[in-house]
């Protein structure tokens, strides 16, 4: 078990709510905050980075991680695509002195708090209103 000292920032909110912009915001207000890096099985995208924007493997690499619980969560979004939280990436920026930013779901959310339950922040963003979201 981790020291309650290492604490974990959880942002969570439907897609299109402003998770990822306030997200942005509070690492650069914060600069003791990191963005912690979800490990992913879906496609690399043209403009990004593996180690960056997610680490990217395939199914079966997903599945042995999750055989030796290397994963503090993980969710099978859509069929065969699976995200996650690689319990090394928290220790990883632990080791750097920092706070993991999680933006995840609200289910891998409770799996986090779960885990680490005198560590975890987790802020919920509730959009305006169902227009705003569509808009």
């Amino acid at each position: 078990m981790e020291s309650k000292h290492q604490k974990i920032l959880i942002i969570t909110a439907p897609s299109g709510a402003g998770k990822t912009s306030i997200t942005h915001h509070l690492m650069r207000v914060f600069p003791v905050l990191m963005f912690s890096v979800s490990a992913a099985t879906r496609e690399r995208r043209e403009n990004e980075r593996d180690g960056v924007d997610y680490h990217f493997m395939t199914e079966d690499e997903f599945k042995h991680k999750i055989h030796q619980k290397e994963f503090a969560e993980w969710e099978m979004v859509y069929e065969g695509k699976y995200y996650g939280t690689l319990k090394s990436e928290l220790k990883r920026i632990w080791n750097l002195g920092r706070i993991p930013v999680l933006d995840i779901d609200v289910k891998g959310a409770l799996h986090i708090r779960q885990q680490y339950p005198e560590n975890v922040l987790s802020i919920f963003v509730q959009p305006p209103s169902v227009d705003a979201l569509r808009a």
